[in-house]
């Protein structure tokens, strides 16, 4: 199975997997027990390449929309593990500053209730 097709089975899972994320492995998916803020990580020393990028923007907006009620209940409190992970999947430098950042911006960001396009909001108006 190639890394794109077990990250989408691993996000895919993850509603269903009581918050927990998987980590690619040469071995295949193991699953963290550390919890949904673990992110997804992988062995290969490969560097990033821009396919790699517009791949990790794909999977951020899809992990986005598929969880966009969790994440519009963590940006109201001003953070949680789902808006964690979107951080890590958004490569953000300090993940712990996109919760309070949604917070302030909440009505910018989830007004008109479109989940397909909440990253882009979130891009366009971060920078």
């Amino acid at each position: 199975m190639n890394r794109f097709a077990t990250l989408l089975l691993a996000l895919t899972l993850l509603p269903l997997s009581g918050c927990s994320l998987f980590t690619t492995t040469a071995d295949g998916i193991a699953a963290v027990g550390e919890g949904i803020t673990q992110g997804t990580a992988s062995t290969s020393d490969a560097i990033s390449t821009e396919a790699d990028e517009t791949a990790a923007l794909a999977e951020a907006r899809r992990f986005g929309a598929s969880q966009y009620p969790l994440l519009r209940r963590d940006a109201a409190s001003g953070g949680g593990e789902y808006i964690k992970s979107l951080a890590r999947l958004m490569n953000e430098p300090d993940p712990t500053t996109l919760g309070p950042w949604m917070q302030a911006h909440y009505h910018e960001l989830f007004a008109p209730d479109a989940p397909a396009t909440l990253v882009d909001r979130i891009l366009a108006r971060r920078g």
